[in-house]
């Protein structure tokens, strides 16, 4: 039953599932709309705009089999570079702890251990690699794109074609000539602004790294 997972007892025919159904994404996209909103306001950082209930309601019912199939092809590719990024991160994490970890670390002396007999020199340790340091980010979680919404952020160099955006006045918390803070946020939050779009560069070059690196 197609139905089945969207009717409640209390529903006395389909179009009481359907009401119930438009309530839930226009609750979901104003949520959505007031984040995009509130982080812009702070930060002057811009998120690519929701589209409208009638927009969203439009494009299912002009052809809902093709809709569904395009819904599903997305959440699988959204849920697989979830994944990806989780096992990245985790294995990237486990590398930076190695790395950090001395290896010419002195054995705990035993009881029966006798004392060398004539003095010997300790070589240095070699430096640990940072892995960090190779994928250019100050942290795994830099490592995720999709997962962390970073995905959302239009940077300042970024076309827009195609994308409505008239809304925003201004695309950086900084002015791209003079350097000065724009509409006189604070400077912390200039920065704070600096730095998601920052970190929005390097997890977008990251995962087309990470893309290339599948499609190779």
């Amino acid at each position: 039953d197609k139905y089945g997972p969207f009717i409640i007892p209390s529903d006395t025919c389909l179009q009481d599932a359907r009401k119930r159904l438009h309530i839930a994404l226009e609750q979901t996209r104003q949520l959505r709309e007031a984040f995009t909103d509130r982080v812009y306001g702070k930060y002057r950082v811009c998120l690519i705009p929701p589209c409208s209930t009638e927009q969203i309601l439009s494009r299912i019912l002009s052809d809902p089999q093709q809709a569904s199939k395009q819904l599903e092809h997305q959440i699988s590719l959204v849920n697989d570079e979830k994944s990806m990024e989780k096992k990245e991160a985790s294995k990237l994490n486990a590398e930076v702890l190695a790395a950090g970890t001395p290896t010419n670390v002195p054995a705990t002396a035993g009881e029966n251990q006798q004392p060398p007999s004539t003095p010997t020199t300790a070589s240095p340790p070699a430096t640990p690699i940072n892995p960090l340091e190779i994928m250019n980010a100050e942290n795994a979680e830099q490592l995720m794109y999709i997962s962390a919404g970073l995905s959302l952020i239009v940077l300042p160099e970024q076309d827009t074609t195609g994308l409505d955006i008239s809304r925003y006045t201004d695309r950086s918390p900084v002015h791209p000539v003079t350097g000065q803070r724009v509409k006189g946020i604070s400077a912390a939050a200039a920065a704070a602004g600096e730095v998601m779009l920052d970190r929005a560069r390097k997890a977008s070059a990251m995962r087309d790294e990470r893309i290339r690196r599948k499609t190779a």
